[in-house]
């Protein structure tokens, strides 16, 4: 357990981490789900890092959830949005400067785009730098929350 973890732990109400804990059971059945589709396609590649980041964008920009499938079919929306475009220029842990932000982000204006919160000018989303199918990914979360929304 990280130190941040044990922080959280003492100071947050049982709420917060019923949420805290949702948006992390989230992120884990959307990798299950995406070992599920690699263990079909090992060659479709979609980084585990990714997927947390668009976890912390569902959690940054949606209503507070403690229900784990509504984290995850939130997770699957963004992967299957074909103009995703994530930025943290406002995340504490970005620590650039304006220039550096507006550079950075003017570089990588073709979505899908994931900004790394650390660097700015590194898209986690690159389809050719990161060797991830976008379309196929898409497919795979759209026939997902299909199957989801049919009950099947």
């Amino acid at each position: 357990m990280s130190v941040h973890s044990v922080i959280l732990v003492t100071s947050a109400d049982d709420s917060t981490l019923s949420i805290q804990m949702a948006a992390r059971a989230g992120i884990l059945c959307t990798k299950h789900w995406k070992n599920l589709v690699q263990q079909e396609t090992p060659d479709k590649y979609l980084p585990a890092y990714l997927l947390e980041l668009l976890a912390i964008e569902c959690q940054r920009t949606e209503a507070p959830d403690v229900f784990v499938d509504a984290k995850f079919r939130s997770i699957l929306r963004r992967i299957a949005d074909p103009n995703l475009m994530i930025d943290f220029a406002d995340h504490p842990c970005c620590r650039y400067s304006p220039d550096e932000l507006e550079q950075g982000l003017t570089q990588r204006r073709q979505a899908p785009s994931v900004a790394d919160p650390g660097n700015p000018t590194n898209d986690m989303a690159r389809p050719r730098a990161h060797r991830i199918d976008w379309e196929f990914w898409r497919e795979q979360a759209n026939a997902c929350l299909r199957q989801i929304n049919s009950g099947d």
